[in-house]
């Protein structure tokens, strides 16, 4: 069984956070000897986000809608700016996603 794994990535999101999920994800799919996750980088613009640490993660996909069995990570950092129309989606997915995770950068 495969789960896909959407990580929505906010300008400025915290890396080690992120990097900390993608790693045991990509670790399990390597345990396991098969693909148990599949993951994607979406975001509304559709282009590289800047995290924290400087380092830019290419976007896979823009805002679309999740599947009921698709698990939705929300990477932000200490600044966090959303638009209405990131809100609106986050609104209208939330119901249907399983999990829903929110990595924020403490002080």
């Amino acid at each position: 069984m495969n789960k896909k794994v959407s990580f929505l990535l906010t300008e400025g999101f915290d890396f080690f956070s992120f990097s900390m999920v993608v790693e045991t994800l990509r670790l399990a799919n390597h345990a396991a000897k098969k693909e148990l996750f599949t993951v994607t980088f979406i975001n509304e613009s559709y282009k590289e986000v800047m995290s924290s640490s400087g380092i830019s993660i290419k976007i896979d996909s823009h805002l679309v809608e999740l599947n009921r069995d698709e698990i939705l990570i929300i990477c932000g950092g200490k600044c966090i700016e959303i638009s209405r129309k990131l809100l609106g989606w986050i609104s209208d997915n939330i119901e249907p996603v399983l999990k829903l995770s929110r990595f924020t950068q403490e002080l």
